[in-house]
């Protein structure tokens, strides 16, 4: 058999001096009443010309009014953002539509809202419509019919029928995609795009002189790390990693210094990576994901909650010891705290009439419910009926300050931590042994006769039982605990005495 030469493919290295990039014709240009915002530079720049084209059409017949109105499409926060901030600028609810494509066309996909929180989402939408703006569910975008440079009407397709909406302006909240031009220089440069900018552990791409962060980048497939991709964390975490590793590459000064040493500063305590662990090289950061709005109303939002993907609260409430559920809507003003099995506050979810300090409640992640004199005893014992209120008030300042989190650190190197490795000790025993021991724990019990005691596993929420508590306070009381805390808080108290005036000062025998 004979195999012949194929002749080679037409086609130019690119390291060809003759080699030219394939062109891509420019997008069209975006009608002027297409408003899309991805910045607030964006939002100031389109609420100005959205003025200026009510003035211009003030007398013509293409006027804002009922039947030619502001359209506002897309089922996320920032949709509900863009028309609060419509009324906040004097804009009638009459003349303000929205659009939500919501549940998603994919049947696939999850139904689930965009604030995760069927009680938010059932209060924000009788607000919207209680003000007057006409709503328009379950409708899908298509396409526009325009008319010189401006959108006419949107044709937007229903589960049974299709609808022509005059449009003023279009606010587009729908699908959220890479620019054009940033996908083609990405792709005329070399680097590797698989649905997103493709990055090692360290920010590094295949070009050793180009580094990527933030939620365009996607983790090599060789990582096994597609549910940890930076979209997912906190972007002052991840800014803060890449401003660190670029201080140690440009600064040869600064390589010796510990603070700055990826693998002994502050920062990667915060995260693991390649360097602490074989199975986990991608860095994993831990600040809280935080997300705050002013809804129509005005209602104020804010969600809090621990970083990474987000977990639909129907399929959470089904996973085991998940800790407890505190919520409190006094004035219709809800407010829901999430704490885990450790008794750690690990989300909350605000949506009130009223305002209040998102920086504040934000200092409340990760801190043990003990902290807020026994927030959990005191809340079964319906001593807590208003969460704003309990979090405001005069003795739960020094908590929000910044030099607390040094008090708890020295609390935590003197005696702490050793009191720490106990109970984690005793939990993953406990946990062990009732995992392995299930099935014969309950067929012991359903062998043993009636009147029987049946065994106390304690609270069933998060899975702490009286053995565990008993241990860790024997062990606490050991290592004299107490006298380590009375001591350093009082120290506390008297260096930060101008700032905490509400505070006793301490006896000059316990500093």
């Amino acid at each position: 058999m004979i195999i012949r030469k194929g002749k080679p493919c037409h086609r130019i290295l690119m390291d060809n001096p003759i080699y030219k990039p394939d062109f891509v014709p420019l997008p069209p240009e975006m009608p002027e009443n297409v408003m899309v915002i991805n910045s607030l530079y964006e939002a100031n720049a389109c609420l100005r010309k959205l003025m200026r084209m009510i003035s211009e059409t003030k007398n013509n017949s293409n006027c804002l009014s009922e039947y030619n109105q502001i359209v506002v499409y897309g089922d996320c926060i920032e949709a509900y953002s863009c028309i609060a901030a419509l009324l906040e600028l004097g804009i009638s609810p009459n003349n303000i539509a929205f659009v939500e494509p919501f549940p998603p066309e994919d049947n696939t996909a999850m139904r689930v809202n965009c604030f995760n929180n069927e009680t938010v989402d059932e209060r924000v939408q009788a607000s919207v419509e209680k003000l007057g703006v006409r709503v328009y569910r379950r409708c899908y975008f298509q396409g526009w019919s325009q008319k010189e440079i401006r959108v006419e009407f949107l044709r937007l397709m229903t589960p049974m029928h299709v609808i022509h909406l005059p449009c003023f302006a279009l606010f587009y909240y729908g699908i959220k995609a890479i620019d054009l031009n940033a996908f083609k220089a990405i792709n005329e440069c070399g680097l590797v795009y698989d649905g997103g900018l493709v990055v090692g552990p360290w920010f590094d791409t295949n070009d050793p002189y180009v580094y990527g962060a933030g939620p365009c980048v996607k983790y090599s497939r060789r990582l096994y790390a597609p549910h940890q991709v930076h979209k997912y964390y906190c972007s002052e975490d991840v800014g803060e990693a890449l401003a660190r590793l670029f201080l140690r590459k440009l600064d040869p000064f600064m390589t010796g210094r510990a603070e700055l040493d990826p693998v002994t500063s502050e920062l990667m305590q915060r995260y693991s990576s390649c360097l602490l662990s074989r199975w986990q090289p991608v860095m994993k950061f831990e600040s809280p994901i935080v997300q705050s709005a002013t809804l129509p109303g005005p209602l104020h939002y804010m969600k809090l909650r621990a970083p990474g993907r987000a977990v639909p609260a129907a399929v959470s409430l089904l996973l085991p010891d998940q800790g407890h559920t505190l919520i409190t809507d006094k004035r219709q003003n809800y407010f829901s705290l999430q704490i885990n099995a450790l008794h750690c506050i690990e989300s909350i979810t605000c949506l009130s009439w009223k305002q209040f300090s998102c920086e504040t409640l934000t200092q409340l992640y990760g801190k043990h419910e003990a902290y807020f004199n026994n927030l959990l005893g005191r809340y079964k014992m319906n001593l807590i009926d208003d969460l704003y209120e309990y979090f405001t008030q005069t003795w739960t300042a020094a908590l929000y300050q910044e030099p607390f989190s040094v008090l708890l650190n020295d609390i935590y190197k003197q005696g702490g931590n050793t009191v720490y490795d106990v109970v984690k000790t005793k939990y993953n025993e406990f946990y062990g042994d009732r995992k392995t021991d299930d099935k014969s724990i309950h067929e012991t019990l359903s062998e043993a006769p009636e009147g029987v005691a049946q065994l106390d596993t304690g609270c069933k929420e998060c899975g702490q039982n009286e053995a565990l508590r008993h241990d860790a306070g024997t062990f606490w009381k050991a290592v004299g605990g107490d006298g380590i805390v009375y001591s350093l808080l009082s120290r506390y108290l008297n260096k930060n005495i101008v700032t905490n005036p509400q505070y006793a000062i301490p006896d000059q025998e316990f500093i």
